[in-house]
């Protein structure tokens, strides 16, 4: 079995007060990685892609899974998707760089565990994201988009 190593760094800094996150000399550590797993691609300007699903991908589930692109992208984890529970979707929107082939702000999740189910006040039944899409929000540039992933 593999050990993953995140190693991470950042900061935010508002109004002259400085708040770090992660640490150059203490990564965070996954052990037991069984898996690895890595998918890059370019979706088309105003395309929409499959960037991992446990039914066609070799991890049929992930303990770490990040996705950065190089302009921005939207987002979409489905939870349930085959509907046994109830299926349950989160979209969101990550910040590229805006510079080709320069990967700008990651989206981290640290694990699969999601709600299905949902309902306000954190009700529902957990179960696992089984698939993320996305969507290129631009009308004219492409987008370069690369997937890391561990079980």
């Amino acid at each position: 079995m593999a050990t993953l190593r995140f190693v991470y760094n950042a900061a935010v800094e508002v109004d002259g007060v400085l708040e770090e996150m992660g640490n150059f000399d203490t990564p965070a550590v996954i052990t037991g990685v069984t898996s690895l797993w890595k998918r890059t691609i370019l979706v088309a300007a105003s395309g929409t892609d499959t960037l991992f699903n446990i039914d066609t991908e070799c991890l049929s589930e992930f303990k770490f899974l990040i996705v950065a692109a190089d302009y921005d992208l939207a987002l979409e984890a489905i939870t349930d998707d085959d509907g046994d529970i109830g299926e349950a979707i989160a979209s969101e929107e990550i910040r590229g760089s805006g510079t080709t082939n320069q990967l700008g702000f990651p989206r981290i999740f640290s694990k699969d565990d999601s709600l299905a189910n949902h309902t306000v006040g954190f009700n529902g039944t957990w179960d696992k994201i089984e698939r993320i899409d996305c969507k290129n929000r631009s009308s004219t540039q492409a987008v370069k988009v690369t997937v890391w992933a561990c079980k």
